[in-house]
Parts: C-alpha cells; sequence; structure tokens
C-alpha cells in the first residue's frame, strides 16, 4: 500500500499537523485544516477506509484523535488499498444504528505501537459527516394532507395511535405521542394498521430502530429473496403519496 520508508510518518502521541506543515498546503487543504468543527466521532469505533482510484478498501478501528486529526488502525495492510500523501479518501462507520460517512485527506502514515505493528493512518478531521440511506426501497415523506390514519397493533389488545411521517413499500418510520410510545425492543414484531381514503392496509412489522419518540419498522411480508414484492394495497398507497408529493413540488 505505501513505502513507509518514501511517505511522511508522524508521532502519533502528538497533534500530527503542525503549523509549518499548514504552511505548505494548498489553499483549499489549508482552510479544510484550519476548520475544526467536526461532530464527535466515535473512537474506537470499527470503520471502512475506501480508496477511489483505484479503488479498493480495508476495514479499521478509529483509534485516536486530535485537535486537528483523526487516526486510524487498519486490520492489516491491504493489497488493494492505495492512499497517498493529500489523497482523499471515504470513510464509513455505524454508530447509534445509523450508517454513517465522511471524506477525509490522508495527511500521513504510522506504524501502531506494540507487537502487532498494524499500519495507522492520519486523516483530517472531517467538517461534516453524512448519514447514508441503505434501504432497499425509497421513502416518501407523508404530509398530513394525506388523511391516514395510523395504528400500531401489539398483542392481543394494545392499539398504539401514531403518525406515519414517511413510508416505503419496505418499511415505515412512526411517530408517536411521548407519553404513549410502546415498549418495543428492536426486532420485535407487530402490525400496523393503516386506513386512508379508498384504502386500507394491515402490515405486519419489524422494530429495526428505536429514537424517541420514533420506531423504524421494516415490511417483511413485501420481501421475497432479493426482490421486493409489496401487498396491493401498500403499493397503491405509496404511488399516491408520490403523486401528491410530485403535486405539490410543482404547485
Amino acid at each position: 500500500m505505501w513505502q513507509h520508508d518514501d511517505f511522511p510518518t508522524w508521532d502519533l502521541t502528538e497533534d500530527s499537523l503542525s503549523k509549518p506543515e499548514c504552511e505548505g498546503m494548498d489553499r483549499p487543504t489549508r482552510a479544510q485544516a484550519e476548520e475544526f468543527h467536526s461532530p464527535a466521532l466515535p473512537v474506537g469505533h470499527h470503520v471502512i477506509v475506501f480508496s477511489l482510484d483505484p479503488p479498493g478498501f480495508c476495514s479499521g478501528r478509529l483509534s485516536g484523535e486530535t485537535e486537528r486529526s483523526l487516526s486510524v488502525t487498519l486490520d492489516h495492510e491491504p493489497d488493494r488499498l492505495v492512499l497517498w500523501p493529500l489523497s482523499v479518501c471515504v470513510v464509513a462507520y455505524l454508530h447509534e444504528g445509523e450508517t454513517n460517512a465522511f471524506l477525509a485527506r490522508v495527511w500521513g502514515f504510522g506504524v501502531e505501537a506494540g507487537v502487532r505493528r498494524r499500519p495507522v493512518l492520519v486523516l483530517s478531521k472531517p467538517s461534516r459527516h453524512m448519514a447514508l440511506d441503505w434501504r432497499s426501497a425509497p421513502r416518501v415523506t407523508v404530509p398530513e394532507e394525506a388523511g391516514i390514519e395510523a395504528n400500531l397493533l401489539t398483542g392481543a389488545s394494545g392499539k398504539w395511535p401514531c403518525k406515519v411521517r414517511n413510508l416505503s413499500v419496505s418499511g415505515a418510520l412512526l411517530e408517536f405521542d411521548p407519553s404513549r410510545l410502546p415498549e418495543l425492543p428492536t426486532g420485535s414484531e407487530a402490525e400496523l394498521d393503516l386506513v386512508w381514503d379508498g384504502g386500507h392496509a394491515r402490515l405486519l412489522a419489524v422494530v429495526c430502530r428505536r429514537s424517541a419518540p420514533t420506531l423504524a419498522v421494516m415490511f417483511p411480508e413485501s420481501v421475497c429473496g432479493d426482490e421486493i414484492r409489496p401487498p396491493m394495497q401498500l403499493e397503491t398507497l405509496v404511488k399516491e403519496l408520490q403523486t401528491l408529493w410530485l403535486m405539490r413540488k410543482a404547485a
């Protein structure tokens, strides 16, 4: 991946980007280095580092951060990942149930202390990161005028009124009154009952994420192997919402 004798290495116990090194950067790079406003990153979490040209990737862990930089200890020295000083890579990680990613510039390379001596990347600290949407089907926002009445049904008699914030043929985001949020852990099964003008659907729903006062659910009945085959009523409702969304955009 790199030759340690040819490329700069950094003292990973100190802030790796000093002022003289900033002075040598081009203007866009220097501006990025001097802006330290970044979200709290989950140090110690597993990450995937992607190189763009040529394409390649390797897993590792966020192993430390300073005011200006962060370091990623790679699991091994990969064959296909090629990174050069000041090149740009993509770092993706899972945090609190969400897949996030950010672009980072490679500022240098190091070696892990201790016996294993794994390679370490020193990266610029991102000014922002993005949540990635890995859903199997795009969701559409559900406006109030859609007039959808929704209830999450649990057990023999549990009925939890909710608002559908967004909907797709494979899942939905449900919002509840904070005082009446069902205690359903991730993986729990329930039924989502939907009533709207001219239609009705009752769907098996599995909780895939909790973030009070919302629950994200998926519809397992819509998934058939590698294909999405939703119930007809659900597909019809999603198409009506997409049409409504387009009409609102065009107005």
